[in-house]
């Protein structure tokens, strides 16, 4: 059964780490599912300071300008199931390696076909939408195959969170939207 993805918001670069870690013990106590998770942060401004020679003359004078500017997104893959799936291709490849004679070209290309099969939230889309995240913000990306929506939404009201995208059903999303407004107010 696929997954339905659900891209949740946050003010602070740090908060979605925070709720993956509270989403991480929902997990362990079964309220929720999920098959892949993903992170993306982005720093508050940073300030740079550049000196600029002022002047054509030799004995030019430097001037100190400064100026802000917007970190990198940093995207943190927090499931392992890719490492997983990479080693069982890995074991495989070197068992039909040690058959065929070459153990080692076996090794390299299972593991190649185990990375292969990454069935998590697309690449692409995860850097796209995180490009979009504002200074001081983060999202978290989770890939769900199933939760106790209404416990689940308690856990995660207090952070204050914003749906940024999802494929659930519409009164599902409305029910998410309107659960995170809640506490927001």
């Amino acid at each position: 059964m696929a997954g339905k993805l659900v891209v949740l918001g946050f003010d602070g670069a740090s908060t979605a780490e925070t709720v993956m870690g509270s989403i991480a013990d929902m997990q362990q106590r079964g309220l929720i599912e999920l098959e892949d998770a993903v992170i993306a942060s982005r720093a508050s401004h940073t300030d740079q300071v550049h000196m600029v020679a002022a002047g054509a003359s030799t004995s030019a004078s430097m001037v100190m300008q400064r100026h802000s500017a917007a970190p990198q997104v940093e995207i943190t893959q927090t499931d392992s199931r890719r490492g997983r799936t990479a080693a069982k291709g890995a074991g495989i490849g070197l068992l039909a390696g040690w058959l065929i004679g070459g153990p080692i070209g076996g090794l390299a290309v299972g593991a190649v076909i185990g990375a292969m099969r990454d069935r998590g939230i697309d690449d692409k889309f995860i850097r796209q939408l995180s490009e979009q995240l504002q200074p001081d913000s983060s999202a978290v990306f989770l890939l769900v195959s199933r939760a106790d929506t209404d416990k689940v939404l308690e856990e995660i009201r207090p952070y204050k969170g914003r749906v940024i995208h999802t494929e659930i059903k519409p009164e599902v999303e409305q029910a998410l939207r309107k659960a995170l407004e809640k506490e927001g107010s």
